[in-house]
């Protein structure tokens, strides 16, 4: 799954995704938000500290 690998694809790639599963981007852009937003709500309620985005330290793929 392309979230576990990155959850930030660029645009681009959020085009590319929609294409292979043949929906429009909207579709896919906004899964992918509402993914991260349950994801941060899960890490929450577990106690776990939430994941800043950005710095690009441990980051795969940069």
């Amino acid at each position: 799954m392309h979230f576990e690998y990155n959850n930030f694809p660029e645009p681009v790639e959020q085009v590319a995704i929609a294409s292979q599963l043949g929906v429009e981007y909207p579709v896919v852009k906004t899964w992918f938000q509402n993914t991260r937003k349950n994801m941060r709500k899960q890490l929450k309620e577990e106690g776990e500290p939430e994941r800043e985005r950005g710095g690009g330290v441990g980051v795969k793929g940069k």
